[in-house]
């Protein structure tokens, strides 16, 4: 059993004892007491793919998640504007959630805000949609070219049509101002306080700029980190090596590895694939060749960084899949070396015989096949049957963990464990390709027990124990005896980090 009830003596950051007593969970740590009624512990659960500044801009800034068309992005921004600068900035706005299911375009934000730039990212974080006058800033016009890598969508006459796709967006994105300091640390830490309160113990950071990494190294040396934070730095363009940092741990916050990316994403058609896209005449595109990620990750690993590589589209995935596989091959791997496939969202069933490797560890997020699931129909028709294929993967002898791509997605875990047993995509009442379900145990696992054993290295970390760091999640219900009905019902009622409660909706 994963699941704990009885009572748990921390002392200096680890479990002293434990002693169980069903019915009840009490927490002992020094001086202090505390009890939790019908409650479990379970070991700390992760978040393994998320985006920790980007949570805090969304939980402060301009949603445009719930807008349901254009209209509405544009009532809620005069609602609630939110500005950087001059800048007006959101994210959220997804057209697979309107009527028209179309890209939206500059014309109506032109009318709204004809002298103010606009700058409002896709959910996906993969595209962009500005207006005019942020286009006049950037010196995008008609004669512009596409970047390589991106995408500047443009009408029948050549012009702008205010969609910028991947690579493209850094046309525009570089001239909205950054944060400051004291505001980067205040989006920070309510992202990690609202971590917490869903039961999150740790989460692995998928994109951090060095630039940024000084602003968490001092809000640990503060002690003001609630939650640890697993990072990975900005490689694609080589930015780590403007900076002296190597992989390094702290006490909430640590330096792990290097992300790049294969490909954009499936609902701006970024993502790569083999085939064309059954809705557009097009195949999506490659965000770096096979063999700069060679050279790059080889440089990365020489340093004994983790390598991790976004793959969305499965000849992505292929290629991804064949370079690592060269790399350990060629040697260029040592025995802790880890290589990340980060979404490994379409995998044709050649291309899982990688997975085998051990090195190599899929990193999945099972709340994007729950909402994706009619977006990937239309984009993937029947090659749907590679896509999230979780079980697949395992049964190939793959390893795997588990995460959410926060702030795209909701961080709740409990979603994403009935993601994985279920599979039953939000706008559907039965499950979709049931054959790559999860059991509970393989579910739990993905999110509490294997990322502690291959990033943590702990060997003996399958359930709550003597001499474990007291990194505890504190449930309301038992995941592996309750209903299936009652899972995503579920609620953290506890999260502990290093001995110390830093949320806690106590129940006595």
């Amino acid at each position: 059993m994963k699941s704990f009830q009885g009572k748990i003596v921390i002392n200096e950051r680890r479990i002293e004892s434990i002693d169980e007593n069903p019915g009840s969970l009490i927490i002992i740590n020094e001086n202090t007491q505390s009890e939790f009624i019908n409650a479990w512990a379970y070991p700390g659960f992760s978040d393994c793919h998320g985006h920790v500044a980007a949570l805090g801009s969304k939980l402060n800034e301009l949603d445009l998640s719930k807008c349901r068309s254009a209209e509405e992005c544009i009532e809620w921004s005069l609602l609630n504007p939110k500005y950087r600068g001059i800048w007006l900035t959101g994210r959220g706005w997804n057209e697979e959630l309107w009527d028209d299911k179309k890209f939206p375009d500059l014309k109506i934000l032109d009318f709204y805000y004809p002298d103010t730039p606009v700058y409002l990212a896709r959910v996906d974080g993969h595209a962009a949609w500005v207006n005019s006058k942020a286009l006049q800033l950037a010196g995008v016009d008609k004669f512009s070219q596409d970047p390589p890598g991106g995408m500047i969508i443009k009408d029948k006459s050549g012009n702008p049509t205010g969609v910028l796709v991947d690579n493209a967006m850094d046309l525009v994105k570089k001239f909205i101002p950054k944060y400051e300091k004291e505001q980067l640390k205040e989006l920070i830490l309510s992202a990690c306080h609202n971590l917490a309160s869903y039961g999150l113990t740790q989460v692995h950071e998928a994109d951090l700029h060095p630039e940024n990494v000084k602003v968490f190294l001092e809000l640990d040396r503060e002690n003001k980190l609630p939650i640890k934070i697993k990072s990975y730095l900005s490689a694609q363009k080589d930015e780590w090596k403007n900076y002296d940092y190597l992989p390094s741990s702290f006490n909430n916050f640590s330096i792990c590895g290097l992300k790049f990316y294969a490909d954009g994403a499936l609902g701006s058609r970024g993502a790569a694939l083999f085939e064309n896209y059954r809705d557009a005449d097009s195949k999506g595109f490659l965000l770096i060749e096979p063999d700069d990620l060679y050279k790059k990750a080889k440089s990365g690993l020489e340093k004994g960084f983790h390598i991790a590589t976004h793959a969305i589209g499965d000849r992505a995935n292929s290629m991804v899949l064949h370079t690592y596989s060269k790399l350990i091959e060629d040697g260029i791997t040592v025995q802790n070396s880890i290589l990340r496939l980060e979404h490994a969202q379409t995998i044709r069933n050649d291309d899982l015989k990688f997975l085998k490797y051990k090195n190599i560890i899929a990193s999945v997020q099972p709340i994007h096949c729950l909402s994706d699931a009619p977006m990937a129909e239309k984009r993937l028709g029947d090659n749907c049957k590679y896509a999230y294929p979780w079980k697949s993967i395992l049964n190939t002898g793959g390893k795997l963990v588990a995460g959410s791509d926060f702030p795209i997605e909701s961080h709740n875990p409990i979603i994403g464990m009935d993601g994985f047993i279920r599979r039953i995509p939000f706008d559907r009442n039965e499950s979709w390709y049931h054959e790559e379900r999860f059991s509970r145990e393989e579910a739990i696992d993905a999110y509490c027990i294997t990322p502690h054993k291959i990033f943590d290295d702990v060997l003996n970390h399958d359930n709550v124990q003597k001499g474990m760091t007291a990194d505890i999640t504190i449930l309301d219900t038992n995941l592996e005896t309750c209903s299936d009905d009652e899972i995503r019902k579920t609620k953290a009622i506890g999260t502990i980090v290093n001995g110390n409660i830093v949320f806690s909706d106590i129940r006595k």
